[in-house]
């Protein structure tokens, strides 16, 4: 297989992960919104899941830099 054929499905595979991630991300954070707004807030795992979403919003910010390179790479090759 050709490097651009493998440079393209590497990118694929990133496109992917980084839509993943990002659904995941909006909906926690929809979440931890609701469960805020809800007087009194009555949900015990709302450190925690602002945690998460810190967690998964630099995952994502890896896989979109990671994206960059390879996008870079296919330029070059």
């Amino acid at each position: 297989m050709a490097r651009a054929d493998q440079i393209k499905e590497e990118l694929a595979r990133w496109r992917l992960i980084s839509g993943l991630l990002v659904v995941i991300d909006v909906s926690l954070i929809a979440w931890i919104c609701q469960e805020i707004d809800s007087d009194p807030p009555h949900s015990s795992f709302l450190l925690e899941a602002c945690i998460l979403v810190l967690v998964i919003t630099a995952t994502w910010i890896f896989v979109d830099r990671k994206m960059l390179r390879t996008i870079k790479e296919l330029g070059e090759a």
